[in-house]
């Protein structure tokens, strides 16, 4: 069975990707700055990302046939307080990565899970290879994603090094990040407490589980040096997906409506024919039963 070295592996997507790659059968080696908690299945190393020896010897170690990267700093505002860090971690960690990969003739594919935050905001749908993408990131992450964007093509083309790259929603699901906004939403209607809504921005959450189904299907040679937007179902409002969570717990809150703050994505409509047309995936788990989920289990 073939070999998976992920970086990024305690982290959420990344371990649940792990969880599921060992129960397919795969050999997964995990590495990540932070020992895992959420899941402890796999072989792990202690690995920063930001520094190239670290990286190289694990990966010449190991011999993949397979590398994901989960390794981010991926919270805005942790990415504006602490810029140096934030590119550290998510230009120069991929960048490290890609080097090593050089050096591994029998690696079959590089995954690299990007954001579709680096689309403009358009009344058109976004796909692949047609839409705009953002000039003027007001975000660190968007922007860092661009470019590793572009360094895995460069590589590609250069040095033959093949790869996917995702372009992924909002993931959230049991185990999520405690600061996700459907956490803090959902904690703050079980506490009965007011919630303020900043415009009229517009999100797309999928579901861990579509996450890491789509992330195994890549594995497939029809996606083989393609970028794939990655969507949920369903595109809501931050105020309808609160909305949403009071109907499920049962309860009303006061909600507080504020401006929109300048620097937040105003999200739009995303294209996801490429993953049914190169993966066969579509996501499978509703709004809805997602957070009844988180809830209920």
């Amino acid at each position: 069975m073939s070999k998976i070295l992920i970086f990024g592996s305690s982290g959420f997507i990344g371990s649940n990707t792990a969880r599921q790659l060992l129960q397919d059968g795969y050999e997964v080696l995990g590495c990540d700055i932070v020992e895992p908690t959420r899941c402890t299945e796999f072989m792990h190393e202690t690995v920063d990302v930001t520094k190239y020896t670290d990286v190289q010897s694990v990966v010449s170690k190991y011999k993949p046939d397979y590398i994901y990267n989960f390794s981010a700093i991926i919270r805005t505002e942790e990415c504006r307080l602490h810029s140096l860090r934030a590119n550290d971690v998510n230009i120069k960690g991929m960048y490290n990565i890609l080097e090593s990969c050089k050096h591994i003739p029998r690696l079959q594919r590089i995954f690299f899970p990007s954001t579709v935050h680096i689309y403009t905001d358009t009344d058109k749908i976004c796909a692949e290879n047609s839409t705009p993408h953002v000039n003027d990131p007001l975000h660190l992450y968007p922007a860092s994603k661009l470019i590793c964007e572009q360094l895995t093509r460069s590589y590609s083309l250069l040095y033959g090094i093949p790869y996917t790259i995702f372009r992924y929603g909002i993931a959230y699901g049991v185990g999520g990040h405690h600061d996700a906004v459907t956490n803090i939403f959902i904690n703050k209607v079980l506490n009965h407490e007011p919630v303020e809504i900043y415009g009229n921005n517009r999100r797309s959450f999928m579901y861990v589980s579509d996450h890491v189904a789509a992330n195994i299907a890549c594995i497939t040679p029809s996606a083989k040096n393609k970028t794939i937007n990655l969507e949920g179902p369903t595109n809501v409002t931050m105020k309808e997906l609160l909305e949403i969570i009071m109907s499920i717990i049962g309860t009303k809150v006061n909600i507080i409506e504020k401006p929109a703050r300048v620097c937040d994505y105003i999200g739009c409509r995303v294209s996801s024919k490429a993953a049914k047309d190169l993966i066969d995936w579509s996501p499978k788990i509703s709004l809805t039963d997602g957070i009844k989920n988180i809830l209920y289990g």
